[in-house]
């Protein structure tokens, strides 16, 4: 038999066959292939078995990730924000004002006390993004130093968002400023979700304990501040919620058509 096809020895050397038979190849692992010989293609079916295992692996290493926090962004898009929800995190790391519905500004043009305010919503919340909704955009030297000290945060920008005037909503006319910026609160919650802000709201704690919530809304106290009585109704100075919240978009459809 010819050397292409035997093994054998010449004058002490060994002469190896250019070619071995499928048949003297060594065993190895049967997801291998289907006859359990090196060498061969990978079985296909075997690719449904590690896609069906891929889950698995996954969900284990989430469960012991630790929880993020507020200020940090997550990678995975939601709707039309750059957040996706989770069971441990809801609300997403967004802080959103409603300011100058009015060329007057209802008479109170951006001053010391919105600075405060809204400096402490930076400094204590750390939000990814600050947007400041408005149809005319606030002027002055107050407005001018906060803006400076949001780009100096390293923590956080500041995002104008020009809004329509709201002159009606359902066929209801709006004329005050204040009914017009109960409409845009409830839009903006809707669409990005996050935390709305009265520009006169004074933030002096974190509010990491209702981020695991849907929504949150504060209720309104009586006019005497009895904590005895029940509240008179609720609050929209404060309001948190995911991006297409059940209750936002309930009051989109229920709440406004009766303003």
């Amino acid at each position: 038999m010819s050397s292409a096809s035997t093994s054998s020895k010449r004058g002490g050397f060994k002469i190896r066959p250019l070619y071995q038979p499928l048949s003297d190849r060594r065993p190895s692992l049967g997801l291998l292939g289907g006859n359990g010989y090196k060498n061969r293609r990978f079985d296909p079916k075997y690719y449904g078995l590690l896609l069906l295992l891929l889950p698995f692996f996954y969900l284990l290493l989430r469960s012991g990730s630790p929880t993020i926090p507020f200020h940090h962004p997550l990678g995975e898009p939601y709707g039309n924000t750059t957040f996706a929800p989770t069971l441990a995190r809801q609300i997403p790391p967004y802080v959103h004002y409603v300011f100058g519905l009015s060329p007057t500004f209802g008479g109170k043009s951006f001053a010391f006390i919105h600075y405060v305010c809204l400096s402490s919503a930076l400094v204590i919340l750390k939000p990814e993004v600050i947007y400041m909704h408005y149809v005319y955009e606030p002027t002055g030297w107050w407005w001018e130093q906060y803006k400076e000290r949001v780009a100096k945060s390293g923590t956080t920008r500041l995002q104008m968002v020009k809004q329509r005037d709201v002159t009606s909503v359902f066929g209801n006319s709006i004329e005050h400023f204040a009914h017009k910026a109960d409409v845009l609160r409830l839009e903006v919650l809707r669409d990005y979700g996050g935390i709305y802000l009265d520009s006169d709201v004074m933030v002096i704690k974190d509010l990491a304990p209702l981020y695991r919530h849907e929504a949150v809304m504060a209720m309104e106290s009586q006019p005497n501040l009895d904590p005895a009585l029940p509240p008179s109704g609720l609050c929209n100075a404060v309001v948190l919620a995911k991006p297409y919240s059940s209750f936002i978009g309930g009051a989109v459809a229920g709440i406004l058509p009766n303003v």
